[in-house]
């Protein structure tokens, strides 16, 4: 499973964008975060297409199957609709890994029973 936001796990953070200009602040070999829209799919598109690492955030199973066809990294979503994309995850052999929201640390039991592939602190997300 995979960790992001814990105390105790490094890990590079994801850096906001919601335009093109805004992806070329981030650091080299970072991952760029975005919410799902129709107007944020052509910045998704140019980032994949230009190697980024996309973290985008979802609100329905389609959203997650139209980012996955768009080859972003890492699905994220609040855990009752993680649970329903992990079941399309898994079904289809999804590339993407299903991230769910998480508020505190016992909240990752939960995730590894429904057999979700991570959990992203909401503070994480939030703190940028």
């Amino acid at each position: 499973m995979l960790l992001f936001g814990h105390h105790s796990v490094p890990v590079q953070p994801f850096y906001p964008v919601k335009s093109d200009n805004d992806i070329d602040k981030t650091p080299s070999n970072s991952t760029i975060y975005i919410e799902y829209s129709i107007e944020s799919l052509e910045v998704v598109r140019r980032a994949v297409s230009s190697g980024v690492a996309v973290a985008i955030k979802v609100n329905s199973v389609v959203e997650a199957i139209v980012s996955e066809n768009l080859g972003v990294k890492y699905l994220i979503s609040e855990f009752e609709l993680s649970k329903e994309i992990e079941e399309v995850v898994d079904n289809y052999l999804f590339v993407s890994r299903n991230l769910s929201i998480i508020d505190v640390e016992d909240d990752i039991l939960k995730l590894a029973s429904a057999k979700i592939d991570g959990a992203v602190f909401r503070s994480f997300l939030e703190n940028r």
